[in-house]
């Protein structure tokens, strides 16, 4: 007996519940509302969720037609739509999560089948539509709304390739609790290291055994950041959004309460007392207005670091005027652009510290304040605080966001600041020197091919020129020179300059105060904030609240150990992309000899016959010219039979 066709409103339900469980597939993964992410994780998403409804709107037409619809049917079907979907996708080169990608083709290789494929228990499928929906729904709100106290810590290793250098990177997740603010710094305090969250939190970190783990420390004290207050005043929470956050987002009227925060930290050792300076936002609730502060407390080193110090914390310095948030004088894009705030630290000498006072935004053209410019006024500028006299000067002025602040061992004071869309910058300070914003900028405003102040548009002329301009964007960050010998003697005197948009290190070597190169590190988070350790290491403070430790690799990876041994005459990508020697992808179970549109093999390589297997490949890396005599490789092998092993994984793996 044939079942009785189901109903529309079986067909309204399973329409409503797919579509539900579809939207929260990106919401579990990201913790928001698929709707509120940015393009580039939504726009794939979209991509994904109209080749669901294409493949069911395709099984519907097929079954309204009356042709047999079995499971087999179906799943074709539906393959044959996400193999388009795939195409388009590959197209587009998508950021999307590889869960997200995974999880929309596998629902709908499970769920039209089961619903198309054969027209019993309806309810069945409602039912679990409904449970799915359910539980995903549930997992999202004890992530947003459940208690928070349990921190998932975990180390992952990530090894990087550079030019002289291959680094093994090792990411400490889960040791920091995750700050209600963006930023933060870091900092050198005895053989250990100081961080300060974006929220004012203050830690206590390092290796105490060579090779041994992160040890970190939750310090009693917090920078005097009124943030709570801040937030309570603007009748929003202080907290940064869970999931996504695009970068350099804003949200109109809507104020981002994790903008504001510290900026950065900086512990100057007197002997056996310690001064801490700290960078951070203020809000005069009075007034209703915020300005950028830089707070001091002096304490006894030993009782600073088992936590038994007392702080006071006074202010050295106030940024003027106080910036408004509301009425026709706050900054018109949004209303506080606290990521636009400058705020890094560093001293020329015991008594001068350097603060950098970001702009937020006020440049004559998203305000009708133009303040870089202003001789009354802080924002724009670096200003040089006399520490023991308590007062302060202006150093630069025509500054934008001034991201970054490195005094280098020769006195040099290099800064790293945001250009609009485009025009990053590298400067040599110069005391008295005008950089020109907003008058001049390498890059423009954004949606726009201009910069509207600039009289020669991508020009620079009348100020002082940058080292280096970066378009596109980097969203750069901190910097630092390498003074070490060890663990990086051909690093030694490169600076490394941080990023948050490209999530990326840049190795930048200087002569005569040019730069010669910037070789590109991945690191693959938005780094705030870097320090070069006692031991060398480079260690880097990200976004995503983990602290990284950049080495050498003693350890390389089966990729690495390729690229080294393997990658100056061959590639592993298709097959077919042959360098001197065959391209060495699917180059396992191939016929010797045999690469697709290869010829330059030599004779005695012709000659031999078989397939490349473990045996023939472990002896030919052992030595090629034992394994097939008259070869032109010009390799002398691989004696290590481990790195052997781990190369032959890999040519296993490219397939």
């Amino acid at each position: 007996m044939t079942p009785a066709p189901r109903s529309r409103r079986f067909w309204l339900a399973w329409g409503l519940l797919t579509l539900a469980l579809l939207g929260l597939i990106p919401s579990a993964k990201y913790d928001l509302p698929f709707w509120l992410q940015p393009d580039k994780e939504l726009q794939p998403f979209l991509v994904l969720a109209t080749g669901f409804v294409v493949a069911t709107l395709l099984c519907a037409f097929q079954l309204w037609r009356g042709l047999a619809s079995s499971p087999g049917r179906v799943l074709l079907w539906t393959m044959a739509v996400f193999s388009v979907v795939g195409l388009a996708l590959a197209l587009q080169a998508p950021q999307s999560s590889h869960r997200v990608m995974i999880e929309v083709p596998l629902l709908a290789a499970l769920l039209l089948p089961l619903t198309f494929g054969q027209r019993r228990g309806g309810g069945v499928i409602l039912l679990a539509l409904l449970l799915a929906d359910c539980g995903l729904l549930g997992g999202i709100l004890y992530g947003q709304l459940g208690p928070q106290e349990a921190i998932k810590t975990r180390v992952t290793t990530k090894y990087i390739k550079t030019a002289f250098y291959n680094l093994e990177a090792k990411f400490y997740e889960g040791r920091i609790p995750r700050p209600a603010a963006r930023g933060g710094g870091l900092s050198r305090i005895a053989d250990r290291y100081l961080l300060a969250t974006g929220d004012g939190h203050l830690y206590l970190f390092g290796w105490p055994k060579a090779g041994g783990d992160l040890e970190v420390k939750s310090l009693p004290y917090r920078i005097p950041i009124n943030g709570e207050e801040f937030a309570a005043a603007v009748g929003l929470p202080y907290e940064q959004p869970r999931g996504v956050i695009a970068a350099g987002d804003t949200s109109g009227a809507q104020i981002d309460t994790w903008r504001f925060h510290v900026s950065d930290i900086l512990v100057q050792e007197l002997g056996a007392r310690v001064r801490v300076f700290a960078g951070h936002h203020y809000w005069r609730n009075a007034e209703r207005c915020f300005i950028t502060r830089v707070s001091m407390a002096e304490a006894d080193r030993a009782a600073f670091l088992d936590g038994s110090a007392t702080l006071s914390w006074t202010t050295l310095y106030d940024a003027k005027p106080c910036l408004p948030v509301e009425g026709p004088l706050r900054e018109r894009t949004a209303p506080f652009e606290g990521n636009l705030s400058g705020g890094r630290l560093a001293l020329t000498d015991p008594d001068s510290l350097l603060f950098t006072v970001g702009f937020h935004g006020f440049d004559g053209v998203n305000s009708r304040q133009l303040y870089s410019q202003d001789p009354d006024a802080s924002w724009g500028t670096v200003v040089l605080i006399h520490v023991g006299a308590r007062t302060s000067e202006t150093f630069t002025v025509g500054n934008r966001n001034e991201q970054g602040l490195y005094v280098d061992p020769r006195g040099v004071v290099w800064e790293t600041e945001h250009g609009p869309q485009g025009g990053d910058e590298l400067n040599i300070l110069k005391r008295g020197a005008n950089y020109g914003w907003p008058y001049v900028s390498y890059g423009t405003d954004y949606y726009s091919l201009v910069w509207p102040l600039s009289k020669a548009q991508g020009r620079h002329e009348g100020y002082e020129e940058p080292v280096f301009s970066w378009v596109p964007s980097i969203g750069v960050s901190n910097l630092i020179s390498v003074e070490h010998e060890a663990p990086f003697p051909i690093w030694k005197g490169d600076l490394l300059v941080a990023s948050l948009r490209a999530e990326t290190l840049f190795r930048m070597r200087i002569v005569d105060r040019r730069v010669v190169f910037a070789e590109p590190i991945e690191i693959g988070q938005r780094v705030r904030a870097l320090l070069e350790a006692d031991d060398g290491r480079i260690v880097l403070w990200t976004d995503d609240h983990a602290i990284v430790s950049l080495q050498p690799a003693t350890e390389m990876s089966r990729e690495l150990l390729f690229a080294n041994m393997c990658g100056g005459c061959h590639k592993a990508m298709d097959g077919r992309t042959h360098m001197i020697g065959p391209d060495l992808a699917h180059v396992y179970g191939r016929r010797i000899g045999s690469a697709e549109g290869y010829t330059d093999y030599s004779a005695a390589m012709k000659n031999q016959s078989g397939r490349w297997d473990e045996d023939k490949l472990d002896k030919f890396l052992t030595n090629p010219q034992a394994a097939v005599p008259g070869t032109v490789m010009p390799f002398a092998g691989i004696a290590d039979p481990k790195q052997r092993a781990a190369v032959i994984e890999f040519l296993k793996s490219v397939r």
